[in-house]
């Protein structure tokens, strides 16, 4: 038993609606304008008509918006409020406008019309570019996918029943003729790429992307060759063609030759960018419909092409239907895309001629200058023909083959295609019972009586009847002998096993989501707010991928996150219209509701600061609302300046109240204190010569940094300022023509950036002008990308694409300079000295490394580092310890930059950043030598003293201060290290020639003077220090007084207790220079101290005695020599002639006196100067 597939797979012929971006069914009245001269009268007032029709539409919705919120006034603002909102989540604004936004902000200024044709030069060029930087392994950004892949309605979204799930805009479906099972499916999206799954049963269904180059192409249809041995052959074909405006054009044709893995572009079909249809008959011919080129046939696998589109009818195919399994088949087109609608057949496709060949119907359907969708089974035809107000008042049926139509006996009830008729239509036909047909525009209908009667079995927002679909029906696929069904909508995929009895989504693992805008937030790492074409706004808070929440539902535009206070959360509708939660995306409100003014997608941005949204509003103004947080106060500001209609705002986070305002005709200006008034002045900062479509404008680390974003084709796309707009410079580099939506500086450097642009992000080292090199990130896919934001906690970047979704990822946090800081080679650790020298190396030259850049620590209470060298070595001398104690310097990061960057260092490290500091104590130094009146010179220039290290480690006096008790005061400047156990010599004059030969190792000049009487020189450790030696001598009381010679401490007598006797200090007695006497910084004259002596009893002697000899005993204070008898002086009273008779050595001797006659005393003593001392001290 053979099993029929569907419509087109029963042929193998796949059918996909995919538009370049979105963007090919415009009814932009102003560009329809600019081809009147080309279009035909009729057409012209048809097109007029409809806008017309659009335009009473929208004025008669505005005035009963009004009438509501007058109706409900203040008192039921809330009431008002929630009806608004639940309104608009059921609410669809349709296709039009936002393709006549996206006509508007890319189109070439200089011709009105968008060149689709660059846009596949610039896809060829970003995929050279990819591959050029794997194959010279550049460095790039590396991006994460966050989807979502699916997504879940919250209580504010989209009506649909629970459980079901959106993806995105999906055009068409195809059943893979190779898979016996009917489980392949392939799905072509808008803008989100080609996705395979294997089996379109599971649920949920596994979707695999198929190649992210095809990302940004909105394939139209797609046909598989129907031949046994060829069904690896497909071609799908480009162009979403179904609008007034042919400006809005698609690539050509791609094929691939392995089912689908790989694709290339037929370079024949190039200047066919207007496609509607591909179909492949059992022969291999393929048959391309197209706007603009008509109908053309190839017969060599698309190689060369020819035109078989019948004389007499319109060049712009609307549908293409064969209606045979054999080896000819009957061929069906439709003509008429905003042109007069005709239809004609062939049984002879693979011969015929534009002139030769075609039937017209005996009784033809009733046709209008629009589309008309067909559907096909064997001889059994439905035709949909939309009229000039894009509905589908009649639908007609064929029994013949097409000869003969008739209108359906009933129809679906009256409007059922929504008046966008042109842009979503699409029928099917049961495999296995051709009076079971489904048609479909925003909802739809079944038959299951040949037309007798309808029935409506989906919708899209309030379930009054039939399963949940999507709006927007653009394809139906009908398999396995009327079993399964699918729906290809502006939600996705819809898929039915019962022939349409129940019906569940496939739209897990789609992740196609047009995006619009994208919110971070400040703290939560996976938390993002996202507006999604016609799927409303999205708040996605988890890892990896995974679906999201539909918080609003319409269509959603711009969104921000308050980056201070992130409870709030805010979004958009359609021009001004605002959504809000004040509970971190819980529950949502709409404080403002005004479809009044704005753009149908409305630029925006919020002040995190003063907390005020900026927003587009009408040419020449701009709207503030006052308090978004709270309440809904807004004021519509004029701003004198303004040279057209606002279509970028951006809130300086530098400069408070300050805002940059792109416009749509190219000018930028900035308004302060925008927070006030209703009047004010914008400052014109617009570049010289810059035009298009200004869709962004950011800021760097100042407002000095500025990149404007043009997203027009045919212009300059980057400008860069450096001086706050007073002059710009054109980075477009080496960047394709293609619109750039979005840019971010490089946090580190505002030489770099980052672009959104038609085919992905891009990134640059260096904005240099025109020769700005652009490298395309290889790991982010080629789609239209619309905003990105920064996160500086993390350094992440998100980027809202338009067709796959939300893209993060994390700039990598550059590593700047190294640098180590360690002890300096020749440093002694431990060290009394000061200062104590480190060597600080970085690992390339910086600049800005100053004194006061490192950083001290330790026990010892060091307060300064001196810093001196350049480059990448540096030597850092630490000074001003106050106690004994460690003393660590370290280098924090961020002090020095690296020489022509802004990247600064990291902070250093150390092999042995530590010293070990022995503060000096009282006495350590002392003062040991004084000239304080030299003669061979003046006063003036001959003064010195010495200091001497009574330590066995050097010290450092720089830092010390010198002085006496009056106004002399000093403090040393410079190093000067006291060697242990070694002297220094400070004076008021270095000069050896004029300073009588004195080598000095400090010269304080006038900042001190000796007095020649009496004065003081006390050595400080440092201003708030301890006094460490105080010598005051005192004009010969107790110290020396010479002239010409220095007074000199007695070398037995070196510490700060003896040097404060005058008596341990004599004259000097060693010649230096000139002749006076003194040993400046070497060791001391000796002083001579006669030795002492005692005369007593001897210990022995009896005391009165009458015996004789009397004996005395005589210690020196020293061993002496030359004292003998007669040198003790005897008295008293006994008479006679007393003798003293000395005996003894040394220092101690015995006196014996005779000689006594009578009786009384003895008395013995002993002169002065009778005895030398044997011992000199050295």
């Amino acid at each position: 038993m053979t099993t029929a597939l569907p419509k087109r797979t029963a042929f193998q012929l796949l059918k996909f609606s995919l538009v370049f971006l979105c963007l090919a069914l415009m009814t932009n009245i102003s560009l329809a304008q600019t081809k009147q001269e080309k279009q035909p009268a009729k057409q012209k007032r048809v097109v007029e008509s409809a806008e017309q029709q659009k335009e009473k539409k929208e004025a008669k919705e505005k005035e009963l918006r009004k009438e509501k919120k007058e109706k409900y006034k203040d008192a039921d603002k809330d009431k008002y409020e929630n009806e608004e909102m639940q309104e608009e989540e059921d609410e669809y604004d349709g296709p039009g406008k936002a393709m006549a936004f996206e006509v508007e902000r890319t189109k070439d200024p200089a011709t009105g019309k968008v060149p689709w044709d660059q846009l596949r030069i610039a896809i060829e060029k970003t995929d050279q570019a990819k591959k050029s930087a794997a194959a010279n392994l550049t460095t790039a950004l590396t991006w994460s996918e966050r989807g979502p892949n699916g997504d879940i309605r919250g209580p504010f979204g989209n009506s649909r029943p629970t459980g079901q799930q959106t993806s995105g805009r999906i055009r068409t479906i195809m059943v893979d003729s190779t898979d016996a099972t009917h489980k392949t499916v392939w799905a072509g999206s808008v803008s989100g790429g080609l996705w395979k799954t294997t089996d379109i049963t599971a649920s949920p269904a596994t979707w695999v992307l198929v190649n992210d180059f095809l990302s940004n192409l909105s394939i139209a249809d797609i046909c598989q060759d129907p031949r046994s041995g060829f069904q690896n052959i497909m071609y799908f074909c480009t162009g979403e063609s179904y609008g007034n405006i042919d400006a809005v054009n698609g690539v050509g044709v791609f094929k691939s030759t392995d089912g689908g893995a790989t694709w290339n572009f037929l370079a024949s079909t190039s200047s066919y960018t207007n496609c509607t249809r591909i179909l492949c008959d059992f022969q291999g011919n393929v048959y391309l419909g197209t706007v603009g080129s008509g109908l053309l046939r190839s017969i060599d696998g698309g190689t060369t092409w020819t035109n078989i589109t019948p004389i007499g009818l319109s060049n712009r195919i609307a549908d293409l239907e064969i209606s045979s399994t054999s080896a000819a088949g009957r061929l069906h087109v439709t003509t008429g895309v905003f042109s007069s609608s005709s239809y004609r057949y062939t049984d002879i496709p693979a011969t015929v001629t534009s002139g030769s060949g075609w039937n017209a119907s005996t009784t033809p359907f009733t046709s209008f200058s629009q589309r008309a969708e067909m559907a096909i089974s064997g001889n059994t035809l439905y035709v949909l023909p939309c009229n000039g107000s894009y509905q589908v008042s009649q639908i007609w049926k064929s029994t013949d083959g097409g000869d003969n139509w008739a209108v359906t006996t009933a129809q679906p009830t009256g409007n059922w295609a929504s008046g966008q008729g042109w842009y979503a239509l699409s029928a099917a036909i049961n495999p296995a019972n051709v009076n079971e047909v489904i048609v479909g525009g925003l909802d739809c209908w079944k038959t299951t009586t040949g037309g007798s009667s309808w029935t409506k079995i989906s919708s899209w927002a309030t379930l009054s009847t039939g399963f949940y679909i999507h709006a927007d029906q653009h394809d139906i696929q009908w398999w396995d002998g009327g079993n399964k069904l699918l729906f290809a909508c502006d939600g996705g995929l819809h898929y039915s096993t019962d022939g349409g009895a129940n019906m569940d989504d496939r739209n897990k693992g789609l992740r196609i989501k047009q995006f619009y805008s994208v919110a971070i937030h400040p703290t939560e790492t996976n938390t993002f707010l996202a507006g999604a074409q016609d799927n409303g706004m999205h708040r996605m808070n988890h890892v990896g991928l995974d679906s999201s929440l539909e918080v609003t539902g319409g269509d959603g535009a711009y969104c921000a996150i308050d980056q201070d206070e992130p409870q709030y959360e805010f979004g958009s509708y359609v021009y001004n219209v605002y959504r809000r939660s004040t509970d971190n995306g819980a529950t949502w409100s709409t404080p403002v509701n005004n479809q009044l003014t704005g753009r149908f997608i409305n630029p925006w941005d919020y002040d995190n600061t003063a907390n005020i949204i900026y927003a587009c509003n009408n040419t020449g103004t701009y709207l503030r609302w006052n308090n978004p947080q709270t309440g809904s106060s807004t004021d519509v500001v004029t701003a004198t300046g303004f040279t057209g209609n606002v279509s970028a705002v951006h809130v300086s986070p530098y400069t408070a109240n300050r805002v940059y305002f792109g416009m749509g005709n190219g000018g930028i200006q900035y308004v302060d204190n925008a927070n006030t008034g209703t009047t004010v002045a914008a400052t014109n900062i617009t570049p010289s010569g810059a035009s298009g479509y200004v869709n962004c404008i950011v800021t760097g680390s100042s407002d000095q940094n500025l990149i404007a974003c043009y997203s027009s084709y045919g212009v300059t796309n980057v400008w860069l300022s450096t001086n706050g707009g007073t002059s710009w410079t054109a980075c477009d580099g080496n960047l394709p023509n293609m619109p750039v939506r979005w840019a971010l500086f490089n946090p580190d450097d505002n030489t770099k950036a980052y672009i959104a642009t038609e085919t992905g992000v891009w990134e640059t080292d260096l904005l240099n002008g025109g020769s700005t090199v652009w490298t395309a990130n290889s790991t982010f896919p080629n789609v239209r990308s619309d905003m990105m934001k920064f996160r500086a906690s993390d350094r992440t970047i998100a980027v809202g694409t338009h067709g796959r979704g939300i893209w993060t990822t994390t700039i990598p946090s550059i590593v700047g300079p190294s640098v180590t800081i360690d002890q300096a080679a020749a440093q002694a650790d431990p060290t009394s000295a000061s200062p104590i020298n480190f060597t600080v190396v970085f690992s390339e030259s910086v600049s800005d490394f100053s004194t006061g850049d490192v950083t001290l620590s330790g026990t010892a209470g060091a307060t300064t580092a001196t810093v001196t060298g350049s480059g990448t070595t540096y030597n850092v001398a630490v000074t001003g310890m106050t106690s004994s104690g460690t003393v660590i310097a370290t280098i924090a990061a961020g002090v020095a930059t690296g020489d022509g960057s802004a990247i600064v260092n990291t902070a250093s490290t150390s092999t042995d950043n530590t010293v070990t500091y022995n503060q000096p104590a009282i006495g350590d130094l002392i003062v040991s030598e004084i000239m304080q009146n030299p003669a061979a010179v003046s006063d003036n220039n001959g003064e010195w003293f010495e200091v001497y290290n009574t330590t066995a480690s050097p010290i450092d006096m720089n830092g010390w201060v010198i002085k006496d008790l009056g106004t002399d005061n000093f403090t040393i400047s410079s190093s000067l290290v006291v060697p242990a156990n070694g002297f220094v010599v400070l004076g008021n004059n270095s000069n050896t020639g004029t300073n009588g030969g004195v080598t000095e190792n400090y010269d304080y000049g006038t900042s001190m003077f000796l007095s020649n009487s009496d004065d003081e020189v006390i050595l400080q450790n440092g201003p708030s220090g301890i006094i460490i030696d105080e010598v005051d001598y005192d004009n010969g009381a107790t110290f020396p007084d010479p002239t010409g010679k220095s007074m000199t401490l007695n070398p037995t007598k070196f510490n700060s207790v003896d040097n404060d006797n005058g008596a341990n200090w004599c004259e000097a007695t060693t010649p230096y220079g000139l002749g006076d006497l003194g040993t400046p910084g070497a060791a001391n004259d000796n002083c001579y101290v006669p030795p002492t002596v005692t005369i007593d009893q001897a210990a022995a002697q009896a005391d009165p005695t009458s015996a004789s000899p009397i004996n005395f005993t005589v210690v020196f204070s020293e061993p002496v020599t030359g004292f003998a008898t007669g040198d003790v002086t005897l008295s008293g009273t006994a008479g006679g002639s007393l003798v003293g008779t000395v005996s003894g050595s040394g220092a101690t001797y015995n006196v014996a006196v005779t000689g006594m006659t009578t009786s009384g005393t003895v008395i013995a003593n002993i002169g002065a100067g009778v005895a030398t001392g044997t011992v000199n001290v050295t």
